[in-house]
């Protein structure tokens, strides 16, 4: 047995596990952040019923682009969890709005493997995978909100008074990431 082999046999494993524990503590922090950024982006709202407008649908498809669907999913999986076991982090009941909170898991999902399969590279993809996304966020708010409310106070309530609102985050998120793309790409082209 040579030198290498013992150290193979003595540190292999310690060091293999010491980096599934780095790797894990580091998306646990991306989780967390996220988990704190969807709070904030719940702060940031405009009241009109029962279901405020918030930049949270906006936040989620981003971490989704961003982070990919995976890191994305465990975000908005801890704030889900978050806005259910601390009082007062949700900042409307999750009775009313625990649909949308849970939509946005699905949303990341979506979001996340659309621009994984390229539907970031252009506009048109791009917006594409942003409106899928916010579709999924409504369909898992809509009926939530209905079992509380009925069906055709939900959509008075949760889903009408939100498509123009919804139209320009999935536009201005479209813009900022393509703009954060291409910013992105000079300065590793070293153009910037």
């Amino acid at each position: 047995m040579n030198q290498s082999t013992i150290f193979d046999l003595t540190l292999g494993p310690t060091l293999a596990s010491q980096e599934k524990h780095r790797k894990l503590a580091a998306n646990g922090a991306i989780a967390a952040t996220g988990s704190l950024l969807l709070f904030l982006a719940s702060r940031m709202s405009v009241e009109i019923g029962p279901v405020p407008v918030t930049m949270q649908s906006l936040a989620v498809i981003l971490m989704a682009l961003v982070l990919g669907p995976k890191r994305a999913m465990a975000a908005a999986s801890l704030y889900f969890i978050e806005c259910w076991a601390i009082p007062g982090f949700s900042a409307r009941p999750m009775i009313l709005t625990g649909g949308y909170v849970l939509g946005f898991i699905a949303a990341a999902a979506v979001a996340g493997h659309l621009y994984r399969l390229g539907h970031g590279r252009t506009w048109a993809k791009a917006l594409f995978a942003s409106a899928a996304a916010n579709l999924v966020i409504f369909a898992v708010g809509l009926p939530w909100l209905a079992l509380s409310l009925g069906l055709t106070h939900a959509w008075e309530f949760g889903g009408k008074p939100f498509v123009v609102a919804e139209l320009v985050k999935i536009v201005a998120g479209v813009v900022l990431l393509r703009s954060l793309t291409a910013a992105a790409r000079s300065l590793n082209s070293g153009r910037i």
